[in-house]
């Protein structure tokens, strides 16, 4: 016991007071303190191959750390690879793991992960450096460049948003996604669908709109609320992940919303089979937010108003 107090040999009590604080304070490992992230964003972005994906996103977005860094944000794009075996991938990885002078910045590669959805998401955002605001993003969104994204982190400046997910087309111009919504009533009673999903798609650009769930494969949200949360919960095998995730940052009072950067195209199933489900990732996620799901559809602001 005496060596225990050892350390307070020769100070008084306030001296020992501001020692507790600054151990309480101090977050282990060495991380930045609460309220010191850095501001910008760290983006996830899984890929297997797909020169005709991969690389075209890494050129679009080759310019987005200046462009970030102009605003005073940081940026870094985070590839996870599962096991990319294609030439033409591994030679653009090696391009950017040698940059030239002025060449290409906040791009990194996380090598040698065994493909599931929210475990792969999850390991690259753990070596993510410690901007405010991370993203989930699929390697077949067809992003024109940095500007929407900055368009959602602009969304952000409200404390009350929590998630925010991108509008986005099918290559013929009509919907792809808005928001998730959720059939009320039969046999599929709160199955989610991506409301207006095939309708012409009508932009009006620089706009953000309610959402209950947005899909995960464009979906930003406060770093502070992801490791909160835990990340997406690998429980589910291939889907239901991303709206899990959703409805958990409602539950905690946090808005979730829809951005529109104007026509930005999901090739859909580029990389998955059209039409593959998942039923007992269905049941689970049903299982787990049946109850909350009702409760939260009452009460609905723009269902309430039209009720009214």
């Amino acid at each position: 016991p005496a060596r225990l107090l050892d350390r307070y040999a020769g100070t008084d009590n306030l001296e020992r007071a501001q020692v507790v604080a600054e151990s309480a304070a101090a977050p282990a490992g060495g991380r930045r303190r609460a309220g010191e992230v850095a501001p910008g964003l760290s983006v996830s972005v899984l890929t297997l191959d797909r020169p005709d994906l991969i690389i075209p996103l890494i050129e679009r977005l080759s310019g987005a750390a200046a462009a970030f860094a102009e605003h005073g944000l940081g940026f870094e794009l985070l590839i996870g690879d599962t096991g990319s075996t294609d030439p033409a991938v591994l030679a653009a990885y090696a391009d950017l793991a040698q940059p030239a002078a002025g060449g290409v910045g906040g791009i990194r590669v996380v090598r040698d992960l065994d493909y599931h959805f929210s475990r792969c998401n999850n390991a690259v955002l753990a070596a993510a450096a410690e901007h405010e605001l991370f993203m989930l993003l699929n390697n077949d969104v067809i992003l024109p460049g940095p500007e929407a994204l900055l368009g959602m982190v602009r969304c952000f400046d409200d404390p009350t948003l929590g998630v925010i997910g991108l509008a986005l087309d099918f290559p013929d111009g009509s919907v792809q996604h808005r928001r998730v919504e959720f059939i009320e009533g039969g046999n599929h009673h709160l199955m989610p669908y991506h409301a207006g999903a095939g309708e012409t798609s009508i932009h009006a650009v620089g706009t953000e709109a309610p959402a209950i769930a947005v899909t995960g494969a464009a979906l930003m949200i406060r770093a502070e609320l992801w490791r909160s949360l835990g990340g997406l919960d690998e429980e589910y095998a291939s889907e239901c992940q991303d709206i899990d995730l959703c409805l958990a940052v409602r539950r905690l009072g946090r808005r979730v919303a829809s951005y529109d950067a104007g026509p930005i195209v999901h090739l859909e199933n580029a990389t998955r089979p059209r039409g593959d489900v998942s039923a007992s990732d269905r049941r689970l996620w049903l299982r787990r937010w049946q109850g909350f799901l009702e409760s939260d559809l009452v009460w609905v602001p723009e269902r309430l108003a039209a009720a009214r």
